[in-house]
């Protein structure tokens, strides 16, 4: 039974016939993730002393992909983390980054911090 199995793979140049639904899911995965890599090419650029909350990055996300592009806060914040890390604290803030073009917001120092200026 493996050798039949050998040939047939043999005969198909050593590829896997995959399902359908596979590909179709693959392909919706990637044109997901190259949507994700776009905006964050786009949009969002390194900020030390700055902050962006995932709510401010999601709604720029929704104008940025328009009506047609339908995901859900929690999965967009899932990929952001694949870009610039888990978000911090109650309001889910992305530290050490900002939106492009705009003034960003700083990172307030804390009551436990001394400026020593």
């Amino acid at each position: 039974m493996l050798f039949e199995r050998f040939k047939v793979l043999k005969d198909n140049n050593f590829k896997f016939n995959t399902p359908d639904e596979v590909n179709a899911a693959v392909k919706e995965y990637q044109e997901e993730a190259s949507t994700y890599t776009q905006f964050f090419n786009d949009k969002i650029e390194e900020a030390p002393g700055y902050k962006v909350d995932a709510t401010t990055l999601y709604n720029e996300f929704q104008l940025f992909v328009g009506r047609d592009f339908k995901t859900q806060k929690s999965m967009f914040i899932k990929q952001m983390e694949r870009y610039i890390g888990k978000p911090k604290g109650r309001s889910k803030e992305f530290i050490g980054f900002k939106l492009h073009g705009t003034s960003g917001d700083p990172i307030e120092s804390t009551p436990n911090e001394v400026d020593m200026d």
